[in-house]
């Protein structure tokens, strides 16, 4: 089997009030905590490694792991803030109307074998 690439995308978002991180993948739904931007999305991409590896060995249900997706509701939202990371002046304007006080938008490769 030749190797693949995939991408995973993911947001980081810490909601007000709150003092933990949380990471989402767009690819999976998969998510994880951490004290830090950085801790929680390194504990996501790990499990996502884990995710994989794990869905690969199961033939039979290979196909549905890997083509499973996040909820719309945080698939919208991913993209929302996608949108706001690329047009700045929109996102100040309205950051009012977003549920995190803070986010980050990011990828990660994985090499499927």
């Amino acid at each position: 089997m030749k190797a693949q690439k995939l991408i995973v995308r993911c947001l980081v978002s810490k909601r007000k009030g709150e003092t933990l991180w949380v990471a989402q993948s767009v690819e999976f739904g998969l998510a994880a905590q951490g004290d830090s931007p950085e801790e929680a999305q390194q504990k996501l991409f790990a499990q996502v490694d884990d995710y994989i590896k794990e869905a690969l060995r199961e033939p039979e249900y290979r196909d549905q792991l890997l083509s499973r997706k996040a909820p719309i509701g945080f698939r919208l939202e991913y993209a929302m803030y996608t949108f706001f990371v690329k047009c700045k002046p929109i996102g100040q304007l309205i950051s009012s109307f977003t549920r995190p006080s803070e986010h980050r938008v990011d990828t990660h490769e994985v090499r499927c074998a």
